[in-house]
């Protein structure tokens, strides 16, 4: 499911929930029901820099190391 269709999902059960208690109730759940996704999407972008931080880290690890050789392995490689 969509984020926008849970979001309206949300909100409608808010507003029938808040007119059954108190009829001021849908007044004030609104706003707090557009302020919830924001956090939901700032973790999931978290969740996503990390990843690339991690994948960056580890292509910098898997990066070829500049290897020595002596006499003796220059022979054994040709």
């Amino acid at each position: 499911m969509s984020i926008p269709l849970i979001i309206l999902g949300l909100l409608a059960v808010s507003i029938v929930f808040g007119a059954a208690f108190v009829l001021g109730s849908p007044i004030l759940a609104v706003p707090i029901l557009l302020l919830l996704p924001g956090p939901i999407f700032m973790l999931a972008a978290m969740k996503r820099q990390k990843r690339a931080r991690q994948i960056s880290r580890f292509r910098e690890q898997a990066k070829a190391q500049k290897t020595d050789f002596d006499a003796r392995d220059e022979r054994t490689l040709v």
